[in-house]
């Protein structure tokens, strides 16, 4: 089976993010990387594209597909039966040895979503991860897509400019 690996590389304003979780379509430039993999070879070394990128946050939708531009890429929702965890206070987690708070966490997973993307101040990480994989029949021969989205915010990538 041909397998194609696409890792995308998303970056957003804060607008943009704002944008993104209250709803509205984002129209971004980003970078795509893909490569093929069959039989034990590769299209590697590959060659990074720059293509148009929407942004959408609506329940219920394809998560990653293409058009003639680029790709549409959803963003992963919290599923319907999620419940937030009940809240610690700065007093109480301070109070929790370096292994309850690891199984705190492990206890209480958040599912990623936009959200996430939020400024730290803001309960976010200012950075969203995610995969998806499926399968398309092509001239009657399967291929396996994996999609790898990253995004993160323009101030993160600026900030890598410093460390050249």
């Amino acid at each position: 089976m041909k397998i194609l690996s696409v890792f995308h590389n998303v970056y957003l304003t804060s607008e943009e993010i704002l944008q993104l979780i209250g709803g509205q379509e984002v129209n971004v430039i980003g970078a795509s990387l893909p490569v093929w993999f069959h039989k034990g070879t590769t299209s590697e070394p590959a060659e990074e594209v720059f293509c148009k990128y929407t942004l959408t946050n609506k329940i219920n939708h394809e998560s990653i597909k293409t058009n003639k531009n680029g790709y549409v890429i959803n963003m992963p929702q919290t599923p319907g039966d999620y419940k937030i965890p009940v809240k610690l206070t700065n007093d109480e987690w301070r109070l929790l040895t370096p292994l309850q708070q690891m199984e705190w966490y492990e206890n209480n997973p958040s599912p990623i979503n936009a959200y996430n993307l939020n400024s730290i101040k803001d309960g976010g990480s200012e950075y969203l991860y995610f995969k998806e994989y499926s399968k398309v029949k092509r001239n009657n021969k399967t291929i396996m897509i994996i999609h790898t989205v990253e995004i993160r915010t323009v101030e993160w990538l600026k900030s890598t400019f410093n460390n050249l």
